[in-house]
């Protein structure tokens, strides 16, 4: 087989396109769904310290 360029930038796309839908499955999959939920309700939660671990006022 003769690798050219055009062959090397088809194997590159199609690697980028196996990456994408592999990333794409894995933070759609029905197992993540409730770590996804968590992570969105994160915002609203009312913690009892600030950042710096000092108590808040």
């Amino acid at each position: 087989m003769n690798w050219d360029l055009n062959t090397l930038r088809s194997a590159a796309t199609l690697l980028g396109f196996v990456a994408f839908v592999l990333v794409v499955w894995r933070t759609w999959r029905p197992a993540e769904q409730s770590s996804h939920a968590q992570a969105a309700a994160l915002p609203f939660t009312d913690d009892e310290t600030t950042q710096q671990g000092a108590p808040r006022e």
